[in-house]
Order: structure tokens, then C-alpha cells, then sequence
């Protein structure tokens, strides 16, 4: 259905049959794709229109395989299969259909077998490949990447595969982003239990070997190979680069496609995703078709997708030794025919060809797209936030980074490397002309932004950006602030702000949260799209940040808790926890003494820190500046805590959020303790997985939870490793750094333009900037801005190049004299031609609206304040901002 184009009557079935057959993963996983809930059609391109690929299969279509009809025989079924297994020419169980098939169709399909091997159809397989390779060398690529199917390939965006010429083989058709151009398979048991994808995978080339033929038919852009055991058994593996003609078995069907690529005529062969290891478990094991066959009783973890050998599929043994000989044999092969092999996998255990970074083989645009990350909080602060997006953005070239922060209420500052690199020192006091040029110069293809309820100012720099670079946005919301403000603002300014955060939402190429909690709140509260919206949050690092070094002193166990100590997330609790430290040290009731450390901001130590003075067993410490001596600290504690409170105002705030340290607990190896509402995200998702150290009453006990955790029952301990396994798999890299910079790569091609949509807030942003307390020295800059990004998108591109061209083509300097000649007053300004209206805006941005230019910075500032520019523009999208 899909390969005719019947993609309406295609879905209906899905529909039907997903409900009706108890294997309905596999119409459950064709309905996502005609649903366009995945990338991979857009990865791959509709190859089916195009042009090259209907002139290979119109190639195709002239070599036609000629497979007949087949019948059941007259007499014994049993005597006709013997008599056709006799005939074919591959001899062994692994080449033959196995007892899942039913003995009527494994005669019918060892005929066609027959036939595929007949002269007459070997001679249509090797002109189908010629056509191939013919087809390959007019594409004018050289290289061709080989695709295993490996959990690195869950670290690995093939979507930057876009474009070139990839092989991929077995279960690839699980994979969301990705279609390769040419898609093998080898192995009997993988196509007896993947038939029914097999035949419906929508890829430009199929190539299977003939053996295959009695499970897998024909279509129009198959090619049969004659692939037998390797002659050279048992003491070598074979080679060749005339597949066309033959070609070998090697232990793993990516060495049937080193084969294929080589014959194809590349020039450099660049393996991903072949990782060359494998942990067999829990599966059954046999021995029936003449090879060690195991059958899986679980997910599969020796692939980048569970289902590829999930529970109930079968698959061979695997032989590492074989494996590497037979990479070996085709390095070997490959340099004397002056072909390259490089092995660009990430990470795995396959060290037999050389090393290439993956990334490095893509221009840095779009292995890296330049992003503005817009956030308040500094990536090199050492706060929850900062620390998620340093560890985010982890791996990300970072000459493609601008972070733009306002750590200090009074400024927005702009550095990629360190601070002040791009402009002069001082020259962003309390303006926002000096971020802004930065922003512009770097012109980034994505900007990751995220709004928080302490830097309003902030928040509407971030929603006039998208609007003035014309780029996308990733919007990242990481606690529910909004309700918070609803709880603690006036009532205007909290609708003000849900509004902006609204449109920020609806506009956004991509919504982050910290959680599927709170997804599911944005999708219900603000209607985001599931398809855009994705949890991504903190992270267990591949590499150990820290390991336990101190040694204790056997008469004191240390708890320590890091993070914020404010009233409307965990300081009554914590006061309750430092009171009971107290109360056991007071009682000798444990045989230690407890020391309890809170470490916090300076800021937090100011508005709360007296709560703790009293408390004879507990300090009040100001956060590490070291991320090493953090980890460190965490490692060596006896005991970490997580804590909230129990009160509504509480659980209304931080119900959908979760904990950014809680990876960081988890990978410390120190036990960790939870005491909270039993309704907030982090609480929930450790009671989801089991894990045993919780206290989720406001009347809590901590007594008895401590003797647990420090003299833990085998039963205890055995819930403590299970859950924290899981834990594990929750927060790992792949879930989260990988996935959100494949992410940032999609979002930085978004062309839907969604984020113009922005302007119809800008009435209500006006509105906004007026309710600031207290009013940033820059307001008035700021709605300079809200006029500029109200203005035609032409005045805007034009205001944009010129400040690009600041130092190249005019300088500061001389500007100043040219627009001081030239205009005396805003109502100048109004009159002039659009050319002196952009070089004027220009000067102002460029000339970081210093006060040695305020001459012309004030006419400026002037004109872009008059009614005469923006009060038609912003009006007009004021009643559709309310609507």
C-alpha cells in the first residue's frame, strides 16, 4: 500500500489491526510513520519523486526477476520439501527456513528460491547492480557510510546523514530520524521474524541474498545477491568488490555491507554505530539450526532500540573473534585496493580501523548550528541551572555558543569564551545595546531560551530576539513559575506574565521540560503539541564526576544537602530535619553523632540562613565554586538529601518539577534521602521506580529511616540497587544531552517561521514592561526594541546587515559624522529615506548607545519612540493578542 501511494487506506488498516492482533507493535510502529510522528521520512527525503531514483528503478523494471507461480505437489509434502532442499545450492540450517514457517509456504518459498538462482535471474541481480553502482558513481559522492545498529547509534544524530549514501541493515526500520539508501539483510531468523517490515520498509534499494528468497519476495527495487559461506573456512575470511557477482558470509551482516560499499565503487567506507561488543542475558538458547540460536526474554541492550531483539525474537550467538577477523580481512583488502575504512562510531569496542570524530566529518554549521543560549542564569554559575546547561551543551563546539545572562538584575551580558569578549569592559552597565550587537554578529541558527519569574527584563529580551535575528527558538521550562506567580504577583502582572509565557509556548519550534509530568502539564495547560514538546533535564554523566576518597570518622556520620533553602520549596522541612539532628544527637539514640551541612547561595544564606542558627549539630554554608569539589562533597557524604515541603503554595510551585541534583545523587554513591510531598515529580518518580529511602508525610520520623539507610537489610539494599539501576537508565546521556542536541540540529532547520508569530504579543509585552518594579535603567531601550521588532521584516534585515558590516565596511566613528550632518531631531529622522533610518539604528547598536554618541543615540532612541513608528504596528496586533 505504501509503495503504491495508498497511504490513507494504508493507515486504516493500522487502525484496525492494532487494535485486533496481539502483535500489534508492528502496526502500532507503520501508523506512527504514516501519522508523520517521526523524522525519517523527512531525513531521507521522499525518494520515490525523485528523479534519480525512477530512473534506477525504471533500470530495474527492464531486469526483471522471472519468478513463476508456485503450486503445492500431488504427492507427500514432505518428500517435495527434501527433494527442493537437495536441489538449492546452499547447504546448512542457516541458509534454510526454520519450523516457525509452515511446511506448505517453506516449499513454496524454496521454489522461489530455485528460480532466483536460476542463470537467467542471476544475470537481472548483476545488472541491477550495475545499475546501482552506476547510479552511485553519477551521484558524485566518494563516501559512503555503513550504519550498524549499536546503543552508541543512541548517541549518534543520523540525521546529520542527510544527503549522503548510507547502508543500513536488520531492525535500522525502527530507527525515527533515519532511512538508509541501501537496507540489507542476511540472517533467516531476522527476516522470518521481520517479514512483514521488511516488505513494507519504504527505502530507495533492498538487497538481499538469494537464500533469503523463500521469506522475502521480490519487489521492483530489490537486488538478490549470490552470497555464500566463505571458501576460505575455516582457517580465513573472503572478500570482494564484485558483489554483483559474489560475495561472502563474515559472522555479521555489516560485513556483507563493507562488501556492497567496496563494490559500489567508494572511496572511503566510514563505519557508525558498529560498536563490536554485546552482553547476552536472560534468553533461552538452542542449538537447532545448526548454530547457537538464543531467543531473548527481554528488551534487547545490545542494540539502540529494546524492541530490535526484544523479548520472543531470535538471533544468532554472536561471535565477537569472528567478527574482528573478518574486519580485518576487508581493512586489508580495502587498503591494497586504495580504498579508506574509518570507523566513526561513538564510543564501542571496535579498534580494527582508524578513528574519526563523527562530527568532524560535517561542515561546523551543521554539525554544530551557532545557538544563542538567552537564560538569566550564567553557564559558568555553579546553580542548578547553570550546571544543567553546562552539562547540556557538553560535547557542543563552543565557537558556536553566545551565552547571554543576567546574572546581575542592572545588566544582560553577552561572552562566548569568557566575560567581556565581545565588547569593552563596563559598556553593558546597565545597557542592553552591547548583548544585543553580540547577538546580531554571531547570528545564530537556533536560540535556546529560558524565561524565569526573576528577570522579567530578561524574559522580554528573550521574546523580542526571535523576532529581530528571524531565527527559531527551544524554549526550556524548568519549573512551574507562572503558578508561582499567580501565587505571590499582583493579579495583572501574573496574567501578563501567563500570556507572554503563552505565546512563548504556541511560537516556540520546541518546548523542553524537566519532566513528563510537566509535558503533560504544558500539552493540557497551554495546548504545545506533543510532537514539539520533549523532558529533557540533568544527567548522569558518562565519565564519573567524583568517587568517595574521605575517610569517616567512626563516631560521626555527615548528612549534607545542596540547593536552595527558600520557603516555598524545602526550608520548613529542612528546619524540621535540622531540629530532629538535634533531637538523636541530644538522645545518643544512634551510635554516632550526626553532622548535618546545607550548602546554598550567598543569596539564600541572606534571606534564610538565621532559621538554622539555633540548631547546635547544623551549618549554613555558601555553595563551592569548584564543580569538582561539588561532586567531591556529594561522594563523600554519609548520607544526601532531597527535601520539600508539604504545604499547597509549596506543591503548587515545584509539583512538576524535578530535582536538577538528582543525577548527581545518583552518581555520587553515597546513599540518598528523600523527604517530601508525595505529590511533586522528583518524589513520584522515585516511588514509581522502587526506590525504598523516602519520607513523604509532613509528620515524618527521621530516626527510623536513618538506623535503615546506615544498617540496611539485604532485602533493603537489594531495593536500593534495583531502583537506582533504573534510575540510571532514566537519566542517561542519551535521553537527555544527546537527544537535546539533536533537538537544537532540527530546530536550527525549522523554516516554518512559527516564531513571527511572536509580534501579536508585543501590545501586550508594552503593557508588560510597564508593570516592572523596579524599572531597569534600560527600559526605555528596551521598548525601542518592542518598536523595532514591530517594523516591516525588510527595515529589519537591512538594520541587521548593516550592523554586520560595522567595522568592515563603516565604523562608529564615522557614522557619527555622517548622521550628525544629516538629522537634528526624531521628526528628522521620520522624514529620511529607510537607508538613513536602518544606518541610524544601526549606529545605535553598534555604538552600544555610549554616552559619547548620545547626540545622534538620543534622536535615535527619539524616533523609535514616537507613535509614529510603532503605534500603528503594535496596535494592530493587540486586539488578536487578546483575543
Amino acid at each position: 500500500m505504501i509503495a503504491s501511494d495508498r497511504l490513507q487506506e494504508a493507515r486504516e488498516l493500522c487502525e484496525r489491526q492494532r487494535h485486533v492482533e496481539p502483535g500489534g507493535s508492528f502496526y502500532d510502529f507503520w501508523l506512527q510513520r504514516l501519522d508523520g510522528k517521526t523524522g525519517a521520512r523527512d531525513q531521507a527525503g521522499d525518494f520515490r519523486f525523485q528523479p534519480r531514483w525512477r530512473e534506477l528503478r525504471a533500470e530495474f523494471d527492464r531486469n526483471p526477476y522471472q519468478v513463476g507461480p508456485k503450486r503445492a505437489p500431488e504427492g507427500d509434502l514432505r518428500e517435495a520439501l527434501d527433494e527442493v532442499k537437495r536441489a538449492i545450492p546452499f547447504k546448512g540450517d542457516i541458509y534454510l527456513p526454520t519450523e516457525r514457517i509452515p511446511e506448505p509456504e517453506q516449499l513454496t518459498g524454496l521454489q522461489r528460491v530455485l528460480d532466483l538462482v536460476t542463470p537467467e535471474n542471476r544475470r537481472a541481480s548483476k545488472a541491477r547492480f550495475d545499475a546501482l553502482r552506476r547510479h552511485m558513481g553519477r551521484t558524485g559522492k566518494r563516501r559512503v557510510f555503513v550504519i550498524g545498529n549499536g546503543p552508541s547509534l543512541k548517541r549518534t544524530d543520523l540525521r546529520l546523514l542527510r544527503g549522503e549514501i548510507t547502508i543500513g541493515f536488520n531492525g535500522i526500520f525502527l530507527h525515527e530520524d533515519f532511512v538508509p539508501t541501501i537496507y540489507v539483510v542476511e540472517d533467516h531468523l531476522v527476516a522470518e521474524d521481520r517479514v512483514r517490515e521488511i516488505h513494507a520498509y519504504d527505502c530507495p534499494v533492498k538487497i538481499f541474498p538469494s537464500y533469503l528468497g523463500y521469506v522475502i519476495e521480490p519487489q521492483p527495487n530489490t537486488i538478490y545477491l549470490n552470497h555464500v559461506s566463505r571458501i576460505s573456512y575455516p582457517v580465513d575470511a573472503d572478500f570482494t568488490v564484485d558483489a554483483g557477482d559474489l560475495s561472502y558470509t563474515g559472522g555479521t551482516v555489516t560485513y556483507t555491507g563493507l562488501q556492497i560499499a567496496a563494490s559500489l565503487g567508494f572511496e572511503e567506507i566510514i563505519l557508525v554505530g558498529v560498536d563490536a561488543s554485546y552482553s547476552v542475558h536472560n534468553v533461552d538458547r538452542s542449538t537447532a539450526y545448526g548454530t547457537g540460536v538464543l531467543t531473548s526474554k527481554s528488551d534487547d541492550v545490545n542494540h539502540f532500540d529494546p524492541r530490535y531483539f526484544g523479548s520472543g525474537y531470535r538471533w544468532h550467538d554472536p561471535n565477537v573473534n569472528v567478527m574482528l577477523q573478518a574486519y580485518r580481512k576487508a581493512r586489508d583488502y580495502a587498503s591494497k585496493a586504495g580504498i579508506r575504512i574509518h570507523n566513526a562510531t561513538i564510543g564501542g569496542e571496535l579498534e580494527v580501523f582508524p578513528r574519526v570524530d563523527f562530527h568532524q566529518l560535517f561542515p561546523d554549521h551543521v554539525a554544530y548550528p551557532r545557538c544563542g543560549i538567552i537564560d538569566f542564569t550564567s553557564v559558568n554559575k555553579l546553580s542548578a541551572t547553570g550546571a544543567i546547561k553546562k552539562s547540556l551543551f557538553a560535547g557542543w563546539s563552543r565557537a558556536s555558543l553566545l551565552h547571554v545572562h543576567s546574572d546581575k538584575i542592572a545588566n544582560i551580558c553577552a561572552f562566548q569564551s569568557v566575560e567581556n569578549d565581545q565588547y569593552p569592559v563596563g559598556t553593558n552597565e546597565e545597557s542592553i545595546w552591547p548583548a544585543l550587537r553580540a547577538a546580531i554578529e554571531f547570528a545564530p541558527q537556533v536560540l535556546y531560551v529560558r524565561p524565569t519569574l526573576d528577570r522579567p527584563q530578561m524574559t522580554a529580551f528573550q521574546l523580542l530576539l526571535p523576532l529581530l535575528l528571524d531565527r527559531p527558538y527551544v524554549i526550556h521550562y524548568m519549573d512551574d513559575w507562572i503558578e508561582k506567580a499567580r501565587l505571590t504577583s499582583a493579579p495583572e502582572v501574573a496574567r501578563f506574565q501567563k500570556s507572554l509565557m503563552s505565546s512563548f509556548f504556541s511560537c516556540g519550534s520546541a518546548v523542553l521540560s524537566i519532566c513528563d509530568k510537566m509535558s503533560k502539564m504544558l500539552v493540557d495547560r497551554y495546548g504545545t503539541l506533543e510532537s514539539r514538546t520533549h523532558a529533557i533535564h540533568n544527567f548522569i554523566r558518562s565519565e564519573a564526576p567524583a568517587r568517595r576518597t574521605a575517610t569517616q570518622s567512626a563516631g560521626v556520620r555527615t548528612i549534607r544537602y545542596f540547593g536552595g533553602i527558600e520557603p516555598d520549596m524545602g526550608l520548613k522541612t529542612l528546619v524540621s530535619v535540622a531540629r530532629q539532628v538535634d533531637s538523636i544527637n541530644e538522645r545518643k539514640a544512634l551510635p554516632f553523632e550526626l553532622r548535618f551541612e546545607i550548602t546554598t547561595s550567598q543569596y539564600s544564606i541572606k534571606r534564610c540562613g538565621a532559621q538554622f542558627e539555633s540548631f547546635k549539630s547544623t551549618s549554613v554554608g555558601e555553595q563551592v565554586p569548584d564543580e569538582g569539589e561539588y561532586y567531591q562533597a556529594l561522594a563523600n557524604s554519609d548520607l544526601n538529601l532531597i527535601c520539600y515541603n508539604f504545604d499547597d503554595r509549596t506543591l503548587a510551585y515545584v509539583s512538576h518539577s524535578m530535582a536538577n541534583k538528582l543525577p548527581d545523587l545518583i552518581a555520587s554513591g553515597a546513599p540518598f534521602l528523600a523527604i517530601g510531598h508525595p505529590g511533586v515529580a522528583t518524589t513520584e518518580l522515585l516511588a514509581e521506580h522502587g526506590f525504598p529511602f523516602m519520607l513523604d508525610r509532613e509528620d515524618f520520623d527521621l530516626e527510623p529511616m536513618l538506623r535503615e539507610i546506615f544498617f540496611p537489610s539485604p532485602e533493603i539494599l537489594e531495593k536500593y540497587v534495583a531502583a537506582t539501576g533504573l534510575l540510571k537508565q532514566e537519566f542517561g546521556e542519551e535521553k537527555n544531552r544527546f537527544a537535546f542536541h539533536r533537538i537544537l540540529r532540527r530546530v536550527a532547520e525549522d523554516d516554518s517561521q512559527s516564531w513571527r508569530s511572536l509580534d501579536g504579543a508585543l501590545p501586550l509585552l508594552t503593557r508588560f514592561l510597564a508593570t516592572l518594579d523596579p524599572q531597569p535603567a534600560y527600559l526605555g531601550d528596551l521598548r525601542c526594541l518592542v518598536s523595532l521588532a514591530a517594523m516591516d521584516r525588510a527595515f529589519i534585515d537591512a538594520v541587521l546587515a548593516r550592523v554586520r558590516g560595522h567595522g568592515l565596511r563603516w565604523s562608529v566613528r564615522g557614522m557619527h559624522k555622517e548622521l550628525i550632518r544629516k538629522i537634528k531631531s526624531p521628526a528628522d529622522l521620520q522624514q529620511a529615506p529607510q537607508g538613513l533610518q536602518a544606518e541610524a539604528v544601526a549606529f545605535l547598536i553598534c555604538g552600544l548607545g555610549h554616552e559619547r554618541y548620545e547626540d545622534v543615540c538620543g534622536i535615535v532612541r527619539g524616533w523609535l519612540s514616537t507613535d509614529a513608528v510603532n503605534g500603528a504596528e503594535i496596535e494592530r496586533g493587540q486586539e488578536s493578542c487578546y483575543a
